[in-house]
Protein backbone atom coordinates (compact mmCIF):
# COMPACT_ATOMS: atom_id res chain seq x y z
CA UNK A 1 0.00 0.00 0.00
CA UNK A 2 2.82 2.92 0.89
CA UNK A 3 4.83 2.10 -2.24
CA UNK A 4 1.84 2.19 -4.54
CA UNK A 5 1.40 5.54 -2.94
CA UNK A 6 5.12 6.40 -3.16
CA UNK A 7 4.94 5.93 -6.73
CA UNK A 8 1.98 8.15 -7.50
CA UNK A 9 3.67 11.11 -5.33
CA UNK A 10 7.03 10.09 -7.15
CA UNK A 11 5.46 10.55 -10.22
CA UNK A 12 3.83 13.67 -9.57
CA UNK A 13 7.05 15.30 -8.99
CA UNK A 14 8.51 13.91 -12.18
CA UNK A 15 11.06 12.31 -10.47
CA UNK A 16 12.28 8.72 -11.93
CA UNK A 17 12.96 5.77 -10.65
CA UNK A 18 16.77 5.28 -10.94
CA UNK A 19 17.43 8.69 -8.99
CA UNK A 20 14.72 7.79 -6.07
CA UNK A 21 16.52 4.43 -5.61
CA UNK A 22 20.18 5.75 -5.97
CA UNK A 23 22.26 4.34 -3.46
CA UNK A 24 19.60 3.20 -1.25
CA UNK A 25 17.86 0.04 -3.37
CA UNK A 26 17.83 -1.37 -6.43
CA UNK A 27 15.76 0.02 -8.94
CA UNK A 28 13.68 -3.50 -9.17
CA UNK A 29 13.75 -3.80 -5.43
CA UNK A 30 11.53 0.03 -5.37
CA UNK A 31 9.73 -1.05 -8.14
CA UNK A 32 8.69 -4.28 -6.74
CA UNK A 33 7.69 -1.97 -3.69
CA UNK A 34 6.04 0.31 -5.53
CA UNK A 35 3.69 -2.41 -6.73
CA UNK A 36 2.78 -3.82 -3.59
CA UNK A 37 4.81 -7.12 -4.14
CA UNK A 38 8.14 -6.78 -2.19
CA UNK A 39 8.42 -5.06 1.20
CA UNK A 40 11.25 -2.76 2.41
CA UNK A 41 13.44 -1.59 6.16
CA UNK A 42 12.21 1.33 7.59
CA UNK A 43 15.18 2.81 7.43
CA UNK A 44 15.23 2.95 3.60
CA UNK A 45 11.38 3.84 3.67
CA UNK A 46 12.77 6.93 5.39
CA UNK A 47 15.65 7.03 2.95
CA UNK A 48 13.25 7.09 -0.09
CA UNK A 49 11.04 9.04 1.53
CA UNK A 50 13.33 11.73 1.81
CA UNK A 51 14.79 11.57 -2.15
CA UNK A 52 11.08 13.22 -3.34
CA UNK A 53 11.41 15.94 -0.54
CA UNK A 54 9.11 15.13 2.35
CA UNK A 55 9.08 13.73 5.49
CA UNK A 56 7.44 10.74 6.83
CA UNK A 57 4.67 12.68 8.45
CA UNK A 58 4.25 14.98 5.48
CA UNK A 59 4.07 12.06 3.26
CA UNK A 60 0.82 10.18 5.61
CA UNK A 61 -0.23 13.53 5.56
CA UNK A 62 -0.68 13.44 1.48
CA UNK A 63 -1.58 10.12 1.44
CA UNK A 64 -4.11 10.86 3.82
CA UNK A 65 -2.98 7.36 5.55
CA UNK A 66 -3.11 7.49 9.73
CA UNK A 67 0.43 8.46 11.20
CA UNK A 68 1.72 5.98 13.43
CA UNK A 69 0.94 6.08 16.55
CA UNK A 70 3.63 7.92 18.94
CA UNK A 71 5.12 4.64 20.57
CA UNK A 72 5.39 2.97 17.35
CA UNK A 73 7.53 6.26 16.17
CA UNK A 74 9.41 5.69 19.46
CA UNK A 75 10.08 2.35 19.16
CA UNK A 76 11.44 3.20 15.73
CA UNK A 77 13.43 5.94 16.59
CA UNK A 78 14.83 3.84 19.44
CA UNK A 79 15.78 1.57 17.09
CA UNK A 80 17.46 3.68 14.30
CA UNK A 81 19.61 4.88 17.03
CA UNK A 82 20.35 1.36 18.64
CA UNK A 83 19.10 2.53 22.32
CA UNK A 84 18.75 -1.05 23.70
CA UNK A 85 17.64 0.57 27.23
CA UNK A 86 15.18 2.80 26.55
CA UNK A 87 13.63 0.06 24.05
CA UNK A 88 14.34 -2.07 27.23
CA UNK A 89 12.22 0.41 28.99
CA UNK A 90 9.54 1.29 26.61
CA UNK A 91 8.69 -2.70 26.22
CA UNK A 92 8.46 -2.23 30.37
CA UNK A 93 6.13 0.28 30.08
CA UNK A 94 4.05 -1.11 27.44
CA UNK A 95 3.91 -4.46 29.75
CA UNK A 96 2.78 -3.03 32.36
CA UNK A 97 0.31 -1.13 30.47
CA UNK A 98 -1.39 -4.30 29.19
CA UNK A 99 -1.54 -5.59 32.75
CA UNK A 100 -3.80 -2.73 33.78
CA UNK A 101 -6.03 -2.51 30.91
CA UNK A 102 -5.94 -5.91 29.08
CA UNK A 103 -5.75 -4.37 25.89
CA UNK A 104 -4.55 -5.82 22.95
CA UNK A 105 -2.96 -3.00 21.15
CA UNK A 106 -0.99 -2.97 24.49
CA UNK A 107 0.44 -5.94 23.75
CA UNK A 108 0.84 -5.99 20.44
CA UNK A 109 3.46 -2.44 21.08
CA UNK A 110 4.88 -4.27 23.66
CA UNK A 111 5.80 -7.31 21.05
CA UNK A 112 6.50 -4.81 18.96
CA UNK A 113 9.46 -3.23 20.99
CA UNK A 114 10.61 -6.87 22.18
CA UNK A 115 10.89 -7.68 18.19
CA UNK A 116 13.25 -4.92 17.71
CA UNK A 117 15.11 -5.09 21.14
CA UNK A 118 15.96 -8.81 19.96
CA UNK A 119 17.07 -7.95 16.75
CA UNK A 120 19.40 -5.49 18.73
CA UNK A 121 20.89 -7.50 21.33
CA UNK A 122 19.37 -10.80 21.17
CA UNK A 123 17.50 -10.93 24.67
CA UNK A 124 14.02 -11.98 24.67
CA UNK A 125 12.16 -9.41 26.77
CA UNK A 126 8.81 -11.15 25.98
CA UNK A 127 7.98 -13.38 28.94
CA UNK A 128 6.77 -16.72 29.30
CA UNK A 129 3.92 -15.56 30.32
CA UNK A 130 3.09 -13.18 27.99
CA UNK A 131 4.11 -15.53 25.37
CA UNK A 132 1.31 -17.22 26.71
CA UNK A 133 -0.67 -14.59 26.69
CA UNK A 134 -0.30 -13.65 23.27
CA UNK A 135 -0.38 -17.30 21.55
CA UNK A 136 -3.60 -17.81 23.35
CA UNK A 137 -5.03 -14.47 21.38
CA UNK A 138 -3.31 -15.44 17.86
CA UNK A 139 -5.02 -18.98 18.54
CA UNK A 140 -8.71 -17.81 18.37
CA UNK A 141 -8.74 -15.29 15.64
CA UNK A 142 -11.01 -16.24 13.55
CA UNK A 143 -10.47 -13.53 10.36
CA UNK A 144 -6.68 -13.68 9.74
CA UNK A 145 -7.01 -9.86 8.94
CA UNK A 146 -3.59 -7.80 8.26
CA UNK A 147 -3.72 -6.31 12.19
CA UNK A 148 -3.14 -9.94 13.27
CA UNK A 149 -1.16 -11.02 10.83
CA UNK A 150 1.22 -8.45 11.25
CA UNK A 151 0.87 -9.02 15.24
CA UNK A 152 2.12 -12.70 14.24
CA UNK A 153 4.97 -11.81 12.26
CA UNK A 154 6.35 -9.05 14.68
CA UNK A 155 6.41 -11.91 17.34
CA UNK A 156 7.64 -15.12 15.68
CA UNK A 157 11.20 -14.81 16.34
CA UNK A 158 10.17 -14.36 19.89
CA UNK A 159 7.99 -17.58 20.33
CA UNK A 160 9.38 -21.33 20.85
CA UNK A 161 9.64 -23.73 17.86
CA UNK A 162 6.81 -25.34 18.53
CA UNK A 163 3.98 -22.41 18.81
CA UNK A 164 5.62 -21.60 15.87
CA UNK A 165 5.00 -23.49 13.85
CA UNK A 166 1.58 -24.43 15.92
CA UNK A 167 0.37 -20.58 14.90
CA UNK A 168 1.96 -20.71 11.11
CA UNK A 169 -0.01 -23.88 10.53
CA UNK A 170 -3.19 -21.99 11.99
CA UNK A 171 -2.83 -19.06 9.60
CA UNK A 172 -1.92 -21.62 6.74
CA UNK A 173 -5.40 -23.79 7.85
CA UNK A 174 -7.06 -20.56 7.11
CA UNK A 175 -5.69 -19.03 4.11
CA UNK A 176 -9.05 -18.69 2.25
CA UNK A 177 -9.16 -15.35 4.28
CA UNK A 178 -6.10 -13.66 2.81
CA UNK A 179 -8.28 -14.90 -0.65
CA UNK A 180 -11.19 -13.10 0.52
CA UNK A 181 -9.54 -10.20 1.64
CA UNK A 182 -7.63 -9.75 -1.72
CA UNK A 183 -11.14 -10.30 -3.55
CA UNK A 184 -12.93 -7.17 -1.39
CA UNK A 185 -10.55 -4.41 -1.15
CA UNK A 186 -7.77 -3.05 -2.17
CA UNK A 187 -5.09 -3.60 0.53
CA UNK A 188 -5.83 -7.52 0.06
CA UNK A 189 -2.58 -7.19 -2.12
CA UNK A 190 -0.74 -6.17 1.25
CA UNK A 191 -2.33 -8.48 3.13
CA UNK A 192 -1.54 -11.77 1.34
CA UNK A 193 2.27 -9.99 0.84
CA UNK A 194 2.79 -9.78 4.73
CA UNK A 195 1.45 -13.24 5.10
CA UNK A 196 3.70 -15.03 2.28
CA UNK A 197 6.46 -13.29 4.46
CA UNK A 198 5.48 -14.21 7.44
CA UNK A 199 5.42 -17.49 6.71
CA UNK A 200 8.69 -17.46 5.00
CA UNK A 201 10.25 -15.96 8.56
CA UNK A 202 9.10 -18.17 10.48
CA UNK A 203 10.87 -20.80 8.17
CA UNK A 204 13.91 -19.56 8.10
CA UNK A 205 13.98 -19.10 11.85
CA UNK A 206 13.24 -23.11 12.27
CA UNK A 207 15.85 -23.61 9.91
CA UNK A 208 18.48 -21.10 11.75
CA UNK A 209 17.46 -22.73 14.75
CA UNK A 210 18.04 -25.92 13.28
CA UNK A 211 15.02 -27.49 14.20
CA UNK A 212 15.00 -29.63 10.98
CA UNK A 213 11.80 -31.36 11.79
CA UNK A 214 9.44 -28.66 12.47
CA UNK A 215 10.81 -26.69 9.56
CA UNK A 216 10.73 -29.66 7.30
CA UNK A 217 6.91 -29.86 8.56
CA UNK A 218 6.34 -25.97 7.63
CA UNK A 219 7.89 -26.31 4.32
CA UNK A 220 5.67 -28.95 2.89
CA UNK A 221 2.17 -26.57 3.94
CA UNK A 222 3.93 -23.64 2.73
CA UNK A 223 4.92 -25.59 -0.66
CA UNK A 224 1.37 -26.37 -1.13
CA UNK A 225 0.16 -22.83 -1.12
CA UNK A 226 -0.26 -21.06 -4.39
CA UNK A 227 1.67 -18.05 -5.13
CA UNK A 228 -0.12 -15.10 -7.29
CA UNK A 229 1.29 -14.27 -10.52
CA UNK A 230 4.03 -11.58 -10.57
CA UNK A 231 5.10 -12.21 -6.77
CA UNK A 232 8.65 -13.16 -8.25
CA UNK A 233 10.49 -12.71 -4.98
CA UNK A 234 8.24 -14.89 -3.01
CA UNK A 235 8.56 -17.75 -5.15
CA UNK A 236 12.25 -17.44 -5.22
CA UNK A 237 12.66 -17.44 -1.44
CA UNK A 238 10.21 -20.06 -1.01
CA UNK A 239 12.20 -22.18 -3.42
CA UNK A 240 15.56 -20.90 -1.98
CA UNK A 241 14.53 -21.72 1.84
CA UNK A 242 13.47 -25.00 0.94
CA UNK A 243 16.51 -26.01 -1.09
CA UNK A 244 18.55 -24.53 2.18
CA UNK A 245 16.28 -26.50 4.63
CA UNK A 246 17.66 -29.57 2.29
CA UNK A 247 21.72 -28.30 2.26
CA UNK A 248 20.99 -28.38 6.21
CA UNK A 249 20.00 -31.67 6.31
CA UNK A 250 22.09 -32.98 3.63
CA UNK A 251 25.46 -34.44 4.68
CA UNK A 252 27.13 -34.39 1.43
CA UNK A 253 26.65 -30.75 1.31
CA UNK A 254 25.31 -29.93 -2.34
CA UNK A 255 25.40 -26.68 -2.67
CA UNK A 256 24.38 -26.81 -6.34
CA UNK A 257 21.06 -26.04 -6.32
CA UNK A 258 21.57 -23.08 -3.83
CA UNK A 259 23.83 -21.98 -6.69
CA UNK A 260 21.73 -22.37 -9.39
CA UNK A 261 18.76 -20.02 -7.31
CA UNK A 262 21.05 -17.22 -7.33
CA UNK A 263 22.40 -17.48 -10.89
CA UNK A 264 18.26 -17.30 -11.60
CA UNK A 265 17.96 -14.08 -9.33
CA UNK A 266 20.68 -12.59 -11.05
CA UNK A 267 19.65 -13.12 -14.48
CA UNK A 268 16.11 -12.06 -14.07
CA UNK A 269 17.75 -8.88 -12.49
CA UNK A 270 17.07 -9.71 -9.13
CA UNK A 271 20.43 -8.68 -7.64
CA UNK A 272 19.65 -7.78 -3.97
CA UNK A 273 17.50 -11.32 -4.10
CA UNK A 274 20.85 -13.22 -5.04
CA UNK A 275 22.55 -11.01 -2.31
CA UNK A 276 20.44 -11.92 0.20
CA UNK A 277 20.67 -15.04 -0.66
CA UNK A 278 24.40 -15.41 -0.47
CA UNK A 279 24.43 -13.94 3.07
CA UNK A 280 22.29 -16.02 4.03
CA UNK A 281 24.22 -18.85 3.28
CA UNK A 282 27.66 -17.29 4.76
CA UNK A 283 25.57 -16.50 8.11
CA UNK A 284 24.12 -20.10 8.57
CA UNK A 285 27.44 -21.63 7.49
CA UNK A 286 29.20 -19.57 10.44
CA UNK A 287 26.76 -20.97 13.26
Amino acid sequence: MYGEIYKKLRVQQNILQKNAAKNIVSVPLLSLWENGKSDITFEKFVKLIKRINLTPEEFFKLAKIATPSSVVKKIESLYMTKDNEGLETLTTKRIKLYQKRRSLDDLYLAVISCNYYYDLSGKNLLSSKYQEKLINKLSDVKLWTKKYISILGNSIVLLSDKNIYGLTSLLISNWSDIQVLDDINQDGVATYSIAFHTLLNALDILIVRKNYLYAEKLAIKIKDIPIKRDFLYIELRRQFLIELLNYKKDKNKDLSKLSELINIASSLNQRDTAFEFMDEIKRLENK
